[in-house]
């Protein structure tokens, strides 16, 4: 039996202790949000262990114009 992150259970948990936590159902979402709640001038890390399906390139397509030119894709 392979055991697998309940990704819903530990936002709850996270939750019910006082920081705000959720899922989100894939990288579009994620994107979507990141790029609504992120204020002008804001640094965003981005770290994952492979491409995740280009979430960096596709953060960096989504934000506003002339948002993220100061980015750096580290490899």
């Amino acid at each position: 039996m392979t055991e697998r992150l309940d990704c819903a259970a530990l936002a709850r948990d996270v939750s019910a202790r006082g920081t705000p936590a959720e899922t989100l159902a894939g990288v579009d979402a994620l994107v979507a949000r990141a790029v609504a709640e992120i204020p002008p001038q804001a640094v965003l890390l981005v770290m994952s262990n492979g491409d995740f399906g280009g979430i960096h390139q596709r953060l960096l397509d989504a934000l506003p114009a002339g948002a993220g030119t100061g980015s750096q894709l580290a490899s």
